[in-house]
């Protein structure tokens, strides 16, 4: 039985990941409908994602404190792949304490539990750029943008015999191209006549302007261990916000044929 992706770009679509994000578009010229984006994109994104080898990374929680041999100060981000579901984590070298006096505090004295600070030279700001995310005003104010990440499809090299520790300074925004995914799944000899595709607008879900803390804001929640993990590395006086996703169509998409996915596809609106 053909995949979504088969059958998307059987039609003349263009499938692609460009800086972290799943992209569509069209043949018809029509914008996909955000529901049937955020109920298929992680099915789609797997889908992509297997067969090419790849291997890709959701942010899902960070907590601060002293790492290390050295007890050094940093920020322990952990991560969930995507195809295989094991948890994974990197450490980044961050500041703990305030730098200059203010009336919350005098300098030196250690910022609010969650609060870090980093430079423009360090792995965790490079990681913000290669991702492609907005800096916050202030470098010590991460922390509220932080649920931010989990929009992002990141790769990142695994450290040498240690499989669930991923390299700080090793990120990058996950990229696949339109061609790659063609060629992985309609192969020369199987292609039907796609015709030229149209440049289309990119379609994606679009980025929220407001700051919200510590939100899980991944394509969907990872059901195997990694998630049990998840919920153990939350900051202990983190406020649960993070974001449900509720279906808007009639049938829960996990138990909908590709076909009845597709239609919902063609006929919703943007």
């Amino acid at each position: 039985m053909a995949t979504t992706v088969e059958k998307l770009l059987r039609r003349g679509d263009e499938v692609s990941i460009e800086h972290g994000r799943l992209v569509i578009r069209p043949a018809s010229g029509k914008a996909v409908p955000q529901h049937w984006y955020m109920e298929n994109a992680p099915a789609i994104i797997r889908e992509i994602l297997s067969p090419l080898g790849i291997e890709a990374y959701q942010y899902r929680s960070y907590k601060t404190g002293c790492y290390g041999k050295r007890m050094l100060p940093g920020v322990h981000l952990h991560f969930c792949g995507v195809i295989s579901g094991n948890s994974a984590y990197s450490i980044f070298n961050a500041e703990l304490t305030r730098s200059r006096t203010t009336e919350a505090g005098k300098a030196g004295t250690a910022l609010p539990d969650g609060h870090f600070r980093v430079g423009e030279l360090s792995h965790f700001y490079k990681l913000w750029i290669a991702a492609g995310l907005k800096l916050p005003r202030r470098r010590s104010a991460f922390h509220d943008y932080m649920g931010k990440l989990g929009e992002i499809l990141l790769s990142a090299e695994v450290t040498p015999n240690r499989p669930d520790r991923l390299q700080s300074g090793s990120f990058r925004a996950l990229s696949v191209s339109a061609a790659q995914i063609l060629g992985a799944f309609l192969p020369d000899n199987q292609r039907t006549n796609l015709g030229q595709l149209p440049d289309k607008r990119r379609t994606r879900v679009p980025d929220k302007d407001s700051a919200q803390n510590h939100i899980d804001r991944g394509f969907q929640r990872n059901p195997t261990t990694c998630r049990e993990h998840y919920e153990n590395t939350v900051i202990s006086n983190e406020e649960d916000t993070r974001m449900v996703m509720h279906p808007t169509t009639s049938h829960d998409p996990r138990m909908q044929s590709i076909d009845e996915w597709l239609a919902d596809y063609e006929g919703g609106t943007a």
